[in-house]
């Protein structure tokens, strides 16, 4: 099916992506799940019985699966134009812009399968790792939502209330709130939406590795000074004079925050954890129920 595993299309932290072809010629997509843990084997199990049970026009439709020993595969529709990221980001494999109302539509196609999850469903379903790479567009760009593995399925009364569970996601997309408190709850999906539809206006990456810490209201006040400065009428717009002096205040915002954050880390330590991955903590208590409380 995919003549000897050739061509890889796509690849994430619980395994590689590679084209393949069915019988008739039909192009599909076939994920090879790394067979070194039982994690990979509760993915598997969790992404087979969700694409099973649940149908949407916005939701990526599951063709087969193979469980034979260790091997692992699940294959899918094919998507023609890839994921959301490779998109958004490869300006040059992708001569093509998407128009502001193109991005429109994607994010409406992510936020339909998220409302789906969240309200159609029964029980209700969290997904737990939104983000570009897990939104795939077929030729005509419509929007796709997959990756189900890391899901979990709430009762009624918890959805909004939230579940308790150990932390997994990916960096830039995981909801500070969960981070901090450990409670999943439809919301947590919510904040990784805005993320991706931040990226959708913007045609940046979630992350910038190399900035390191920085104070919000300093960044949210040079973006107001940059929302002025693009003012489409000349008299709205600010001088130089003031965008210096704005810009000036800005810098001592930022400058008091990492004063202030080098007298806090001298009286506290804090825990960290390691984003380097997609998978930020291994979750070993994937489950198709709700969590007892």
């Amino acid at each position: 099916m995919t003549n000897n595993f050739q061509t890889i299309i796509g690849k994430g932290g619980s395994g590689v992506v590679y084209q393949g072809y069915l019988q008739d010629g039909t192009p599909v997509a076939v994920k090879m799940l790394s067979p070194s843990s039982t994690v990979s084997l509760k993915l598997f199990h969790t992404e087979c019985e969700l694409l099973t049970r649940f149908h949407h026009r916005n939701l990526v439709s599951l063709i087969g699966c193979c469980e034979e020993g260790t091997t692992m595969a699940l294959i899918y529709e094919y998507l023609a134009n890839g994921n959301l990221q490779q998109y958004l980001l490869d300006v040059e494999k992708n001569v093509k812009v998407l128009s502001w109302k193109k991005r429109l539509q994607i994010a409406r196609d992510a936020a339909q399968e998220l409302e789906y999850m969240h309200n159609g469903c029964k029980p209700p379903i969290v997904h737990r790792d939104m983000k570009t790479s897990n939104i795939l567009l077929d030729e005509n760009l419509n929007a796709k939502i997959s990756d189900f593995g890391i899901c979990k399925t709430f009762s009624i009364e918890s959805t909004d209330s939230g579940l308790v569970t150990k932390v997994i996601g990916t960096y830039g997309y995981v909801d500070p709130e969960y981070y901090s408190t450990r409670r999943l709850n439809s919301k947590s999906d919510v904040f990784s939406f805005g993320v991706v539809l931040l990226e959708l206006i913007t045609g940046h990456s979630s992350t910038i590795k190399d900035e390191g810490q920085f104070s919000t209201n300093s960044a949210r006040k040079a973006l107001e000074i940059a929302m002025m400065c693009v003012s489409s009428t000349a008299i709205q717009r600010p001088s130089m004079n003031q965008v210096l002096v704005d810009l000036n205040e800005c810098l001592a915002i930022e400058m008091s925050s990492q004063e202030k954050q080098e007298m806090d880390n001298h009286e506290y330590s804090y825990p960290t954890i390691d984003f380097n991955h997609d998978m930020a903590i291994a979750d070993t208590s994937i489950e198709m129920g709700p969590m007892a409380r």
